[in-house]
C-alpha cells in the first residue's frame, strides 16, 4: 500500500529530527547554561514525559491519530524553536533558563508520539493481523532516521551552527509530522470507503 510506505518514511524523516532533540539537547545546553540548570532541565524532560506517556493514550482515543499527532507536532516544533532562541543568546542569559524548562516541558509532553504511537497508530491503521510484521518496518524507518540524524546534526553544526543544525531539526520533524498526519487520514478515508462499499454490497 502507497500509503504505508508515506507514513514509514513519515517516521524515518521524524527520526532525523528526534536523534537530535534527544541526543544533542544536554550537550548544547552545556554551552548555555550552568551543569546544575541543565539537570534540573532534565529532571522536568522526565516528569513531562510520564505526564506525556500518561496523557498519550487518553489523546489518541479522545481526538483521533491525526489530532493527537497534530498535538505532539506542534509540541515538538515550539520545543526546537525554544533551542534556537537559546541558541542566539549567549551564555548565561537568564531567557536561556526560561526557555529551556519550556523546552523541558513541551518536548516531554510528546513522547507519547514515538514511545507508545507508532504501535499505537500501527494497529489503528493497519489492523491486527499483520501488526507486527507492519510495526516492524515502522520501527526500522525511525530507528534508520535516528542513526542518520545524530551524525547528520553534528555534521550539520559543525559546518556552520548550533542555530542552523536547530532550524534542520525543526525542519525535519515539521515534514515528518506532515506526512505522518496526511497519511494517517488519507488511511481513515481508505477505510471508511471500503466499509461503504461493503455496506453497499
Amino acid at each position: 500500500m502507497k500509503w504505508f510506505w508515506i507514513f514509514s518514511i513519515g517516521f524515518l524523516i521524524f527520526g532525523l529530527g528526534m536523534a537530535s532533540l534527544n541526543e544533542d539537547y544536554a550537550a548544547f545546553l552545556d554551552t548555555k547554561l550552568s551543569l546544575a540548570q541543565v539537570g534540573l532541565i532534565g529532571s522536568v524532560f522526565g516528569m513531562a514525559g510520564i505526564i506525556g506517556n500518561v496523557s498519550g493514550g487518553y489523546l489518541f482515543d479522545r481526538l483521533g491519530i491525526a489530532k493527537a499527532m497534530a498535538y505532539a507536532g506542534t509540541m515538538l516544533v515550539i520545543s526546537i524553536l525554544l533551542m534556537i532562541f537559546i541558541s542566539v543568546h549567549p551564555y548565561g542569559a537568564n531567557m536561556n533558563y526560561i526557555a529551556g524548562m519550556g523546552y523541558a516541558i513541551t518536548s516531554g509532553l510528546s513522547v507519547f508520539s514515538y514511545m507508545s504511537g507508532p504501535a499505537f497508530m500501527t494497529k489503528s491503521l493497519f489492523g491486527a493481523k499483520a501488526q507486527g510484521v507492519n510495526l516492524g518496518y515502522v520501527s526500522l524507518a525511525y530507528a534508520i532516521g535516528f542513526a542518520v540524524g545524530a551524525p547528520l546534526f553534528g555534521v550539520i553544526k559543525g559546518m556552520f551552527n548550533f542555530t542552523v543544525a536547530w532550524c534542520f531539526t525543526v525542519c525535519f520533524v515539521s515534514v515528518g509530522f506532515i506526512l505522518l498526519i496526511i497519511a494517517s487520514l488519507r488511511i481513515k478515508q481508505l477505510q471508511k470507503n471500503l466499509i461503504a462499499d461493503t455496506s453497499v454490497k
